[in-house]
C-alpha cells in the first residue's frame, strides 16, 4: 500500500538526518553537514506532498523543527563549500592564498562553535514524532485519489517551474527560485518513483531535473564565494588580503564562470523540454 510506502520513506530520511546530524555533532564533518541538509531538503519536499495529497497536514508546521536544524547546519556548510572552492583556484592559478585561508579556517570554528551551542539544545529525536502525523493525514486517502493528487502535484512543480522560466525578468533572482524549485520538483519525483510505481515515471527525468539542479547549484555556490570574499577583503585587520590584482582575478573568474554556467543552464534546459514532452503521468 502506498501509506506504508509514504511511512518508510519518512522513516528513512528521519534517519538518515540523525545519523548525519550526530556525524556533524561529533566530528564536525563536512560531509555530515551537506547529507544531512540535502536530507532535510528531501524531507521537506515529502511534507508538502503529504499536504497536497490531504490539506489538513500543515506542511510549514510540521517542517518548522527540521527548518530551524537545516538553517543552523546551513552557516557551517557555506564554509565548507568555500575552502572546497578556494582549494581549486588554487591549483587553477598555482598559487596560494593563505591570508583568505585563514579567514575561513576562523570563520569554520566559528560557525562550528555556534552549531555545537544549537546541538546541545536540540532534541534530534524529535523529528521522529510526525510520524504519527503523517499516518493520520493518509490513511483514508484511496490509492486512486493519491495517486491522481500525487501526479498533480508534480505536475503543478513542472507548471511552476515554466512560468518561473518564461518570465521576462533577466535577473539572478530569477534564478535563485528556479534553482529552490528544481530541488523541490527533482526530490517530489523520487518520492513518486518510490512510493507511487504504478505512475510509471522515467528515471530518466529525473536524471535531467539532477543535471538542471547540480548547475545552478554551482552557480550558486560561486555566488556565495562572491559574497565571501567582498567580507574578506571588508573584515581583514592584519593586511593578509590578497593583492589587488589577485582578488580581482579571482572575483572575474567567479564573475565569468557564473555566465558560463547560466549558458550551460540554458542548453540543459532545452533537453529537458524535449524529454519532459515525451512524459505523460496522468
Amino acid at each position: 500500500m502506498f501509506q506504508n510506502l509514504l511511512l518508510q520513506h519518512y522513516l528513512s530520511r528521519y534517519n538518515k538526518i540523525k545519523n548525519n546530524y550526530l556525524i556533524a555533532v561529533k566530528d564536525s564533518d563536512p560531509e555530515g553537514f551537506h547529507d544531512m541538509r540535502v536530507e532535510i531538503k528531501q524531507m521537506r519536499a515529502f511534507f508538502n506532498l503529504i499536504e497536497y495529497l490531504n490539506p489538513e497536514f500543515n506542511s510549514k508546521k510540521n517542517f518548522k523543527v527540521f527548518r530551524r536544524l537545516f538553517k543552523a547546519a546551513g552557516i557551517v556548510r557555506d564554509v565548507h563549500v568555500q575552502q572546497d572552492q578556494t582549494k581549486e583556484f588554487e591549483k587553477k592559478l598555482n598559487r596560494e592564498f593563505p591570508g583568505y585561508n585563514s579567514f575561513l579556517k576562523q570563520r569554520e570554528t566559528d560557525t562550528i562553535m555556534q552549531f555545537s551551542e544549537f546541538s546541545s539544545k536540540f532534541d534530534i529525536d524529535s523529528l521522529a514524532k510526525r510520524k504519527k502525523m503523517i499516518a493520520k493525514a493518509t490513511n483514508d486517502i484511496p490509492i486512486n485519489s493519491a495517486e491522481s493528487k500525487a501526479a498533480n502535484r508534480f505536475n503543478d512543480l513542472i507548471d511552476k517551474l515554466f512560468e518561473l522560466k518564461n518570465n521576462e525578468d533577466s535577473g539572478e533572482e530569477k534564478y535563485h527560485q528556479i534553482r529552490i524549485l528544481l530541488k523541490e520538483t527533482r526530490y517530489t519525483l523520487e518520492i513518486l518513483l518510490e512510493c507511487f510505481p504504478d505512475l510509471d515515471l522515467r528515471i530518466e527525468l529525473n536524471e535531467e531535473l539532477r543535471g538542471l539542479h547540480r548547475i545552478l547549484g554551482k552557480w550558486h555556490d560561486d555566488d556565495i564565494g562572491i559574497e565571501f570574499l567582498q567580507m574578506f577583503k571588508t573584515a581583514d585587520k592584519n593586511e593578509q588580503v590578497i593583492d589587488t590584482n589577485t582578488f580581482n582575478e579571482v572575483l572575474n573568474k567567479l564573475k565569468e564562470e557564473k555566465k558560463y554556467l547560466l549558458t550551460q543552464f540554458e542548453n540543459k534546459w532545452n533537453d529537458f523540454v524535449v524529454l519532459l514532452n515525451q512524459e505523460i503521468i496522468y
